[in-house]
């Protein structure tokens, strides 16, 4: 192997690495802020609405960097059948991200939606 195939292959290891840390330390952090809005007694509808939001967030993030990690994989393993491989799984997780992004835009506008007829109700009862 060349250089640059050691090195696409070390860094893609290291973005593998981030990705897992990301996940896990993601993960614990949710959580708190579950148990902490738990404890402040927000409804479990809106303990949810967040969690999703912010796991959504998070496991896009996580996709992204993965899709790089692929990259480099492929620039590693030059052989046609890896390639076809490394682009079958870069599609998947496109598509996963593609439409998970739809999903966390259409929860944030009715977040957007809740709030603003919120403000209006509070505004004619004044």
């Amino acid at each position: 192997m060349s250089f640059v195939s050691h090195t696409a292959e070390y860094l893609a290891d290291i973005i593998d690495f981030l990705v897992v840390i990301l996940l896990g330390g993601g993960i614990v952090f949710f959580l708190t802020l579950m148990v902490r809005d738990f404890v402040k007694k927000t409804s479990l509808e809106q303990i949810t609405h967040d969690l999703r939001i912010g796991l959504g967030r998070l496991i896009l993030l996580s996709l992204e960097l993965l899709i790089v990690s692929d990259v480099l994989h492929s620039i590693a393993s030059r052989t046609l059948e890896d390639l076809g491989i490394v682009a079958l799984i870069v599609a998947i997780r496109v598509f996963m991200a593609y439409f998970l992004d739809k999903e966390l835009h259409r929860l944030e506008s009715r977040t957007k939606n809740a709030d603003a007829v919120q403000t209006d109700e509070a505004g004619r009862s004044s």
